[in-house]
């Protein structure tokens, strides 16, 4: 049998959609790998599968340049990387779900000071729009624009994805919220997330 333990993620999640939605996940025991993490319930009933990422802050050092590079003084400094561990993500959690018949909801949680709601943003819609100093809008294409190209077709595979933010920073940013709804079949949403 699969292991019960949960991720942090997977704990905070279940909180969150608790306490928000009433809605309450039911772990799924499987000695199969690769399967979802649970199915989501509501009034008793089974409305979906979900699947729940964790994306951990990465320190750089010299065996873990994850995201880093050294400048020519020596110090780390972020390359951009987001749209690469974003779309990692989707495509692992789109091969977990895809042998269920059920809604599919893939939930994010950030625990990376590298990376917030608009990565997932950007990789979803393939580029970000950004204000600059003088009022011009900017449409950012890269990093975005080739991850979008590998994942386009599975996002419509979901019924939802959101994204959790747990760095109180970032939270403070967006109008003190921490769970966003950043992909989502409107119907469903709108059933899911009645109280």
């Amino acid at each position: 049998m699969k292991k019960s333990n949960s991720t942090k993620g997977e704990v905070l999640v279940q909180t969150i959609f608790k306490e928000k939605y009433n809605l309450d996940f039911e772990k799924i025991l499987t000695d199969i790998s690769k399967t979802a993490d649970f199915f989501i319930k509501k009034d008793n009933n089974t409305i979906g599968v979900v699947e729940v990422k964790d994306f951990e802050n990465v320190f750089p050092t010299e065996k873990n340049t994850f995201g880093y590079i050294k400048d020519y003084l020596g110090f780390w400094i972020k390359k951009e990387n987001s749209a690469n561990r974003v779309s990692k993500k989707i495509t692992e959690s789109h091969k977990q779900l895809s042998r269920y018949s059920e809604p599919k909801i893939l939930i994010l949680v950030n625990y990376s000071l590298d990376l917030d709601v608009l990565d997932l943003k950007g990789t979803i819609d393939g580029y970000l729009i950004y204000s600059s100093k003088d009022g011009n809008m900017i449409k950012n294409l890269a990093p975005y624009n080739k991850t979008y190209k590998k994942i386009k077709t599975k996002i419509s595979d979901f019924s939802a994805i959101f994204w959790v933010e747990t760095n109180n920073t970032k939270i403070s940013r967006f109008n003190n919220e921490n769970l966003f709804c950043l992909y989502n079949d409107k119907k469903f949403i709108e059933k899911l997330l009645q109280k």
